[in-house]
This record gives structure tokens, C-alpha cells and sequence, in this order.
């Protein structure tokens, strides 16, 4: 099985009956990649950095509006994550997936926006959008010229899509291995990494306990920004 971070560290938190349990239901084989998400503003807003957006939101309380994919969605907790952080309130508005939660920022709608690097990359290349950092832990070559809102002022955010490969409970080591090392193979060759950066997602693979690690991290910290967000599991 091939998923994404969303189905294994986010929606587990927001679902009060679980069908499966992401550390228990699964054997991990190993890690795929990652995708950075960006901060980005209406470029007619004066904001040039994220310390600007927080000053902003500090001297006006739940004014600033902030647009998700919709309610429980990674861009959604990325900005109650941000608001946590930063000691700031403003006002979520949840649409119905990444496109008109794009659109209206660009349109000035709302003003901040959460989103995944390549949803946003053509917005700002055209400048009806302002990327001001991305949300992995270190830079990429992907978003060339960004900071991290880690080193803008939040040390320690990091909001990043994710995906690994799992197979079913009981997998026997002898198979995991044999697939974990044709993964590893394919993740670390030439024609993937340029295929996959071309998509905006940065090659990982590594070890099954490596998948498991990443997932236990990302797993408690959407855990902890649900709780503090005080969002009701469905």
C-alpha cells in the first residue's frame, strides 16, 4: 500500500471510530518522499515576511483571514499549527479542496494560505500570489530563494506531505526486506528523483523502523495541534 501522511498521522485524530490503526494494521516497508507546502499572502497585501503576518495578526485578533482545503485537511492544521506557535488568532475558512482556497487567495478573498508547493508554484511564478517560506524543517532546491518558516521565527515548524509504503500485519521480515530493497533502488535512482522533483516531492526511502519513526513524529504532532485546536473527531 502506497499512502500519504493524511491518512496515517492526520485522520486517525479526526475519526472517532478508527477502522485500522496506523502502527498496528500494517507492516512499513520504507519511506517514499515528502512535499513542502508554502505560506503564501494576495500579493497586494504589504506582508513580505512571516513576521510580518504575525505582527499583522497580533494587532488585529481573528481579522486575518486564512483559507484551508477544508476543516481537518493538512493545510487547514498547518494554520491552526501556525497560530498555535506564533501566539496569534485569525479567522479559518475552509473550501472544498486546494483549487478555490487558491483562487480566492489570489482574488484577495482571504489572505493567508496554506498549500502545497507545486498548487501554489504557478500563482506565484504569475504574481497573483506572494510565497513568503515553506513549512519543511530545512530548504529545498524545489522552492529556490524561500526560507522556512522554522527559521522565520517558529523554530521547530515543520508541515510536510508525506508518503511511505506499508504492506498487511504479519508481513514476514524476509519479504519486507526483499521489497524494502527494491524501493530503496528505485528511490535512489536518477530517473526518479528528477521524475518525482518535477512533481514538487523530495526522495526519501530508508529503513522500515525509519518509516515507522517518521510516522510516530508526525503522527503526535497533529495529534497535539488537533487537541489544542479543539476539533471533535467524527
Amino acid at each position: 500500500m502506497l499512502t500519504s501522511s493524511s491518512t496515517m498521522s492526520i485522520n486517525p485524530h479526526l475519526t472517532a471510530k478508527r477502522p485500522y490503526d496506523p502502527f498496528t494494521s500494517f507492516t512499513p516497508i520504507s519511506l517514499v518522499g515528502y512535499a513542502t507546502n508554502e505560506l503564501v499572502v494576495t500579493s497586494t497585501l504589504p506582508y513580505k515576511t512571516v513576521g510580518d503576518v504575525i505582527a499583522a495578526a497580533k494587532a488585529a485578533p481573528g481579522k486575518i483571514a486564512f483559507g484551508s482545503n477544508g476543516v481537518g485537511t493538512l493545510s487547514h492544521l498547518m494554520g491552526e499549527m501556525f497560530m498555535q506557535q506564533a501566539g496569534v488568532k485569525m479567522l479559518h475558512v475552509p473550501y472544498k479542496g486546494a483549487a478555490p482556497a487558491v483562487a480566492d487567495t489570489a482574488a484577495g478573498q482571504v489572505s493567508v494560505l496554506f498549500s502545497n508547493y507545486a498548487s501554489v508554484a504557478p500563482m506565484v511564478k504569475s504574481g497573483k500570489l506572494r510565497g513568503l517560506a515553506i513549512t519543511s524543517l530545512k530548504p529545498t532546491p524545489l522552492a529556490p530563494g524561500l526560507p522556512t518558516i522554522a527559521e522565520s521565527g517558529l523554530p521547530g515548524f515543520e508541515a510536510n506531505q508525506w508518503w511511505g509504503l506499508w504492506g498487511p500485519a504479519g508481513l514476514p521480515k524476509e519479504v519486507v526486506d526483499k521489497l524494502n530493497a527494491a524501493a530503496t533502488k528505485i528511490l535512489t535512482s536518477p530517473e526518479a528523483i528528477n521524475r518525482f522533483n518535477a512533481e514538487g516531492v523530495d526522495l526519501l526511502s530508508g529503513t522500515p523502523a525509519d518509516l515507522t519513526a517518521y510516522l510516530r513524529v508526525d503522527y503526535d504532532r497533529w495529534g497535539k495541534v488537533v487537541k489544542a485546536a479543539g476539533i471533535s473527531p467524527e
